[in-house]
């Protein structure tokens, strides 16, 4: 039940992205194609472990499964998201945002359905945001970068 929730939750959200990218500017194509992808790459990652979990009882047993049919179909989807947002804008634009998405969707997924915890003893918590917000803050960092290229192409 709780995948089927999650499933319909990550499609919707995708959808929507989807949508909210059409008859706009090429930069809030991008953009929203991009947090589109990181989403769907953040749930292939959630089903990547399932699927791995459900091998322990063999090949045929899995192939008899919805894990490795939802897995394909999420990652193709996640793909054609990724290539749509590099499409659609400058890469300076759509690569930190899937960047930043992937990891924050699949701990989300994480957290929610597979009971795993973040430390929040301590000085753990602190570290935890300093972290995360050295990972965004470098990320877009780079993607300012004279080597990635000019905004000209997102307009």
């Amino acid at each position: 039940m709780a995948w089927t929730v999650l499933s319909a939750i990550i499609a919707g959200a995708c959808g929507a992205m989807v949508l909210g990218s059409r008859g706009g500017s090429r930069r809030r194509a991008a953009v929203l194609l991009a947090a589109g992808s990181g989403t769907a790459f953040g749930y292939v990652a959630a089903l990547t472990e399932r699927t791995g979990h459900v091998l322990d009882h063999g090949a045929l047993h899995t192939l008899g499964t919805w894990e490795p049919y939802a897995l394909l179909v999420g990652g193709a989807a996640a793909l054609l998201l990724t290539q749509s947002a590099f499409h659609a804008g400058a890469l300076r634009l759509s690569l930190p945002t899937l960047t930043v998405a992937q990891p924050l969707v699949a701990v989300a997924i994480g957290l929610g359905l597979f009971g795993e915890h973040i430390n929040g003893r301590g000085l753990a918590p602190g570290w935890e945001a300093l972290g995360l917000a050295m990972v965004v803050f470098g990320v877009f960092s780079l993607t300012r970068s004279p080597v990635i290229g000019t905004d000209e192409a997102a307009s």
